[in-house]
């Protein structure tokens, strides 16, 4: 089973749901985080980029129409994601949970994640 987090507005390059990470990361850097939560926030934001890292497949024309999903066994991962969520949701976006067996078409696994083609992608294709 697999787990991924998105807000309410759509990835331009994958045409999907934005995964909740490329979101914080974009709140962060339009500096729409407010002050009493940006240090906590940033914080949080630094230990992924130092625990987690995010697959080099996007670098790859073909491969960003893949999205990445998070593996059950990785609870402290997804734990940790969880509390990005209620500063994330202050911010005005919403959070959504999604749960999978078959995210698509596995492009990349490592030992935290996989990226997938989502099978509605791989219908347009």
């Amino acid at each position: 089973m697999y787990t991924r987090f998105t807000v309410n507005y759509i990835n331009k390059q994958s045409g999907m749901s934005q995964g909740i990470l490329g979101a914080a990361f974009k709140l962060k850097k339009d500096g729409r985080v407010p002050p009493p939560l940006k240090d906590s926030f940033e914080l949080s934001l630094s230990w992924f980029q130092t625990a987690f890292l995010t697959p080099d497949i996007f670098d790859q024309t073909s491969c960003r129409e893949g999205i990445c999903w998070f593996k059950d066994t990785q609870t402290d991962l997804i734990n940790k994601v969880r509390e990005l969520i209620p500063t994330i949701e202050r911010c005005g976006l919403k959070v959504s949970e999604q749960k999978s067996r078959d995210p698509g078409k596995v492009i990349y696994e490592d030992d935290h994640q996989v990226v997938a083609i989502p099978i509605k992608a791989m219908e347009e294709v």
